[in-house]
């Protein structure tokens, strides 16, 4: 079996609104391989949910994709463009939750209310994993108790109403594991959870991303927790990947604009020796945006005339170390 997983090749995701043509995704590509992860950084407004809810077909209306392809290597050795089935078909949904599984960000939005906790995790395990409802039962507790939550046999009967917002997403969390999928995509997954708790599903999905080689599509705004368990970042603005490098080169020699300012605005990263220093500005709504670079109202190295009259390209400035800024145009464009 090839090491590629996932293939997004020039994804584009669209809302047609009655003020215009809503670029939520334009164009973003990256592959993730088998057992490893891949990091998604960039501020809210960027694209990155869309793009995560874009290969699962769980873009809500009016949204749709309109163009690029999402190859997904399954387990029989066969490929499939996820961006070319039904959301509603059969094979998108043999697809979901048993080979691809998402963590949501908003977990009370993403369980039934009329249905307990135990309930919802065993209706994913006997229609993916076994048809042994005891044995069901039994994995499902034994994943509440991993994920951190207190008197899981007890919490099995729960109703969401009836947890806190940090249990709903550990709840949340079991569920997308309990199947063993080969990829996860967590759209930031521990945001509702204390630190400690945070440090322990963090861990546990590693262990899991070892034990069963799944590979990870982690999106986060933390980039400390992005150096710890990413292998590759996309840095994304505006609905398209603006960096793409493998982790400690991003951080070690961060290049575009929009990525230096980010490491700039955390105490952790920034290179301001005690000073932070905050983007201006905010993330415009890409709504029939113009033809140029989407950071060049916001950054200080913009070039009159260049920034502001095309689109750069993504180009290969270092070996496996890309970048979408005129700055680095001398070098190979790639997409």
């Amino acid at each position: 079996m090839g090491a590629t997983l996932l293939e997004v090749n020039g994804l584009k995701t669209y809302f047609h609104l009655e003020e215009g043509v809503l670029k939520a995704v334009d164009g973003v590509s990256f592959r993730i391989e088998r057992g490893k992860v891949l990091g998604i950084i960039g501020e809210s407004g960027c694209g990155k949910s869309v793009t995560a809810r874009s290969i699962l077909g769980l873009v809500a209306r009016p949204g749709k994709i309109v163009g690029g392809e999402i190859l997904f290597h399954r387990a029989d050795g066969s490929v499939v463009d996820l961006a070319r089935l039904d959301p509603q078909g059969d094979e998108i949904r043999d697809i979901r939750g048993k080979e691809i599984s998402m963590i949501f960000q908003e977990p009370r939005r993403s369980l039934s209310p009329v249905h307990t906790i135990g309930e919802q995790i065993t209706e994913a395990l006997l229609l993916h994993r076994t048809q042994d409802h005891k044995e069901a039962r039994e994995i499902a507790i034994d994943m509440l108790r991993r994920v951190g939550m207190s008197n899981p046999e007890v919490r099995f009967h729960s109703y969401p109403h009836q947890l806190s917002g940090g249990m709903c997403q550990r709840a949340m969390i079991a569920m997308a594991l309990c199947c063993r999928p080969a990829l996860l995509i967590a759209d930031e997954p521990t945001t509702a959870l204390d630190v400690t708790v945070q440090a322990q599903i963090i861990d546990l999905m590693l262990e899991l991303k070892e034990q069963i080689g799944m590979a990870m599509l982690y999106i986060t705004h933390d980039l400390g927790v992005i150096s710890e368990v990413a292998d590759e970042v996309a840095v994304m603005y505006l609905g398209r990947v603006v960096e793409y490098a493998k982790t400690e080169r991003l951080f070690e020699n961060p290049l575009h604009p929009y990525t230096i300012g980010l490491f700039n605005s955390l105490p952790a990263f920034s290179s301001a020796k005690g000073r932070l220093q905050a983007i201006p500005g905010n993330v415009p709504i890409p709504i029939d945006p113009p033809p140029a670079c989407g950071f060049a109202t916001r950054c200080s190295k913009a070039m009159a005339g260049v920034c502001d009259a095309a689109v750069p390209e993504l180009v290969e400035v270092e070996e496996e170390h890309y970048v979408r800024c005129f700055l680095h145009h001398e070098e190979r464009a790639v997409s």
